[in-house]
């Protein structure tokens, strides 16, 4: 079986600096479900909840709750270079196709046909 997650080298270093700097020894991946497809965070953390997954990276940890784990089997972590200060990315295959906005209340901006 493979690794839950997998980050790149130079997230890897990019992810090591940044928590160093800010006095943190860990990582939270997270996924949030949506109508639109899937949206993913990172927070800086030092502990992780009872539940979590614990993946081990040199030098820092990555805590991913269970709900994030499923969405997130497979994914790897990048990290893109940019005039405008780059930043990082998540390349998963287990991406949900565009749903539309179907039982969203908001329509997510979409505007009825007549």
């Amino acid at each position: 079986m493979g690794a839950l997650v997998t980050i790149t080298e130079k997230a890897c270093q990019r992810l090591k600096e940044e928590l160093e700097k800010a006095g943190y020894t860990g990582v939270r991946l997270y996924v949030q479900p949506g109508c639109g497809g899937l949206s993913y965070g990172m927070a800086l953390d030092n502990e992780p909840q009872d539940d979590d997954v614990v993946v081990e990276f040199p030098g820092f940890k990555m805590y991913i709750d269970p709900l994030s784990g499923r969405y997130l089997k497979g994914a790897e972590v990048g990290y893109d270079e940019s005039p405008a200060g780059g930043g990082f990315t998540i390349d998963n295959p287990n991406e949900l196709p565009q749903m539309g906005c179907a039982g969203c209340p908001s329509r997510c901006g979409q505007e009825d046909d007549e």
